[in-house]
């Protein structure tokens, strides 16, 4: 009976080390503006709304749908600028990803 109790224990102790391990995080994937005063627009071409401008340097963390064609015929990327807004797009060839 000990020994049946003893492995009883560590499996449970097995399951709570498994449990309390952190998973990995999902990778993130960035684009940093390459200039000045970049338009930042609510759609993916310059029929959109510009929400504001970022500065070379500033950070872009792509998220879903990641690239669109704009209705300028260019490739934009949508996701979320660091320290700022949400949900944005900028013309791909104004970033370096």
């Amino acid at each position: 009976m000990g020994k049946t109790i003893t492995g009883v224990l560590l499996a449970a102790a097995a399951v709570v080390t498994c449990a309390a391990t952190p998973a990995q995080a999902a990778p993130s994937y960035w684009c940093t503006v390459k200039a000045d005063n970049v338009n930042y627009r609510a759609g993916p071409g310059p029929i959109w709304i510009s929400l504001g401008q970022a500065n070379r340097g500033q950070r872009l963390t792509l998220t879903p749908p990641v690239t669109a064609r704009g209705t300028d015929g260019q490739n934009w990327r949508h996701g979320d600028l660091w320290g700022g807004l949400r949900n944005v797009w900028i013309r791909a060839d104004f970033l370096t990803c």
